[in-house]
C-alpha cells in the first residue's frame, strides 16, 4: 500500500457526495498535511467522474481536483488514511474490511462508535485512549468520531466533568436542518415549525456521552428537536452538582479550560449568545458557552453550548482524530 502519492499524505474519502463528504472536502483543500487523491463508491458510479455524479450542495466551491477525480472502488484504494462519511448501514462492514486490510480508517458513521471494532476520540477529551490502541504499523483501526451534539456539548461538558462536578445531566437539544443530511427534512415541514422528535437520537447521545466521560450508569435526560435552521446545533444544559458551585465560579472554569484547549471552548458573557447567525464563522470547530445561569438550587448550573454540526459535529472531528493519530505516529 503506498504511503502517497506525493509530499503530502494521502486520503482517500467515502461518503464523499453527502454534505458531511463535502465539508471534508472544502476542509482539506489547504491543508498542508493531508491531499485527498481518491473518492470510494459504490459499483454504480465506479469510473465516473466526480463532478458529474455530484451535486454540489456547499457555498464554497469544489476543488478542481476534486472534481476531476473518478470514483474507485474499495479494491482499488490506495491510500493509507481512508475517511468515511458512510450511511451506519454500509459503513458496518465497510470500514472493518478497510482496516484488515491495513487502512486507518476515520469514521463519521455511527456503525462502531461502542463497539469493541473501534475507538470513539475527542482529542481536546480522551487523547490517551487513540495513544493506547495505537496498532501495530502496517495494521489497520478504525477511529471514530462521536455524534455531532455528542461532539459539540462533550467540550462544554469536559470542564465540569474533569473537576468531578458532575451528578446528573439534562439537555435539550435544538438541531440544525442540516444534521438531517441532504434533502433531509421536508421543508414543508421543517419551515416555520420545530420537529420534537429526531430517530434514535436520544439514546445515541446518552450512550455515547456516558462512553466519553467514562459513567456508565449516569442519570442523563436527553429531548431532541430539530428546528429550521441551516447550520448550527445548540443545546440547553442543566447539570446537578456534587458541590454547590456559584456562576462566577463556573465561569471561571469553562474560561480556563478553553484557554487551556487552544481556545476550543469559548464563553459568552451577553445575554442573547451564542447565535448561529452571529457566533459561528466558516468551519468554526470551536464550542460556544452562554446564559450561564444557577439553576434550581445552588447544586445546580444552567448555559446552552453552540457548535457547528457540520465542522465540529461531523467533518471537522474526523479530521482531528486524523490530525492526533497522524502527530502520534511521528
Amino acid at each position: 500500500m503506498k504511503a502517497g502519492f506525493n509530499m503530502k499524505t494521502s486520503v482517500a474519502l467515502m461518503g464523499a457526495s453527502g454534505m458531511v463528504g463535502q465539508s471534508i472536502i472544502t476542509a482539506l483543500a489547504d491543508d498542508p498535511t493531508f491531499e485527498i487523491v481518491e473518492v470510494i463508491s459504490s459499483e454504480k458510479r465506479q469510473g465516473k467522474v466526480y463532478e458529474a455524479e455530484t451535486n454540489w450542495l456547499l457555498l464554497a466551491p469544489c476543488p478542481e481536483k476534486i472534481k476531476a477525480l473518478t470514483f474507485k472502488s474499495l479494491e482499488d484504494l490506495e491510500s493509507p488514511y481512508v475517511i468515511s462519511a458512510l450511511p451506519a448501514d454500509a459503513a458496518e462492514t465497510m470500514e472493518p474490511a478497510l482496516a484488515d486490510k491495513g487502512h486507518i480508517v476515520f469514521s463519521n458513521a455511527a456503525a462502531h462508535r461502542l463497539s469493541d471494532k473501534a475507538v470513539m476520540i475527542v482529542p481536546e477529551i480522551n487523547r490517551e485512549v487513540l495513544k493506547k490502541a495505537l496498532p501495530a504499523q502496517n495494521k489497520g483501526m478504525i477511529v471514530t468520531n462521536p455524534n455531532c451534539v455528542v461532539a459539540i456539548v462533550s467540550l462544554a461538558l469536559a470542564p465540569f466533568y474533569e473537576a468531578g462536578l458532575v451528578k446528573t445531566l439534562s439537555m435539550t437539544t435544538l438541531q440544525s436542518a442540516s444534521g438531517a443530511g441532504y434533502p433531509g427534512v421536508s421543508s414543508m415541514d421543517l419551515l416555520g415549525n420545530v420537529v420534537p422528535y429526531i430517530q434514535d437520537e436520544e439514546c445515541k447521545i446518552i450512550a455515547e456521552l456516558r462512553q466519553l466521560f467514562q459513567v456508565p450508569n449516569q442519570p442523563i435526560s436527553v429531548q431532541c428537536n430539530r428546528v429550521p435552521v441551516r447550520v448550527g446545533h445548540m443545546a440547553s444544559i442543566e447539570l446537578e452538582l456534587t458541590e454547590p458551585l456559584s456562576v462566577v465560579d463556573a465561569q471561571k472554569i469553562i474560561t480556563q479550560w478553553g484557554q487551556s484547549h487552544d481556545g476550543m471552548l469559548i464563553f459568552h458573557d451577553d445575554p442573547t449568545a451564542p447565535q448561529p447567525l452571529k457566533s459561528l464563522s466558516a468551519n468554526d470547530m470551536r464550542v460556544h458557552v452562554g446564559r450561564l445561569q444557577t439553576g434550581l438550587t445552588d447544586r445546580h448550573i444552567r448555559f446552552c453550548a453552540l457548535g457547528d454540526n457540520l465542522t465540529r459535529g461531523a467533518a471537522g472531528a474526523a479530521i482531528a482524530n486524523m490530525n492526533l493519530y497522524h502527530h502520534l505516529r511521528r
